[in-house]
């Protein structure tokens, strides 16, 4: 954003108790009665970011941004970590699982009909969650062979996302910047 705009808003003063400015600014900077424009672009390879130097600050902080992404809602938090777990985990590892099996299958005792539509839908289910992340990992520049990493991650993000709903219903409070936050859990 331009300097005017930014002053506009009150610069970093206008964020400054929100745990993701960035986000803050945005939605400041959404509301229609500013008139103000907002576009995301991509930065394709002109940045580096290195966000979090052990797993545990790694945690805090997307716990924190997932909380804040989801509005402090728990509920929006849980029905998120249920939505990856069947998306990034179990469809993909049962698609996996039934193409090996339904091969064996067809390999030792020959074809049937429903036999050889499992081997036909697991295969195409596998191939279109391959192809998917692929052109996802080709835009973010990684390694193809990082997609057999996904039901893992998956599973990590889900946990986060299932400990960030349980922090703010307990009314954990999230250290970030050397300060302690208090969040009100939102309806």
């Amino acid at each position: 954003f331009r300097r005017a705009t930014f002053d506009s808003i009150g610069g970093h003063a206008g964020v400054q108790n929100a745990l993701l400015e960035d986000i803050q600014f945005s939605k400041i900077f959404a509301q229609k009665d500013r008139g103000l424009r907002l576009n995301c672009l991509l930065a394709d390879g002109m940045l580096h970011c290195e966000m979090y130097r052990t797993y545990e600050a790694f945690q805090r902080g997307w716990k924190r941004i997932l909380t804040e992404a989801a509005s402090r809602k728990p509920t929006k938090l849980s029905a998120s970590a249920r939505r990856l777990l069947v998306t990034g985990v179990v469809l993909p590892v049962l698609s996996e699982i039934a193409f090996w099996v339904a091969l064996a299958e067809l390999l030792l005792f020959g074809p049937s009909p429903t036999v050889v539509t499992l081997v036909v839908a697991s295969a195409l289910g596998a191939f279109a969650f391959v192809i998917a992340m692929g052109l996802v990992y080709r835009q973010q520049h990684q390694p193809i062979w990082r997609i057999l990493l996904v039901p893992w991650g998956a599973w990590v993000v889900a946990g986060l996302l299932r400990r960030a709903a349980r922090d703010l219903t307990r009314g954990t409070q999230t250290q970030w910047g050397g300060r302690s936050y208090s969040r009100q859990v939102q309806s």
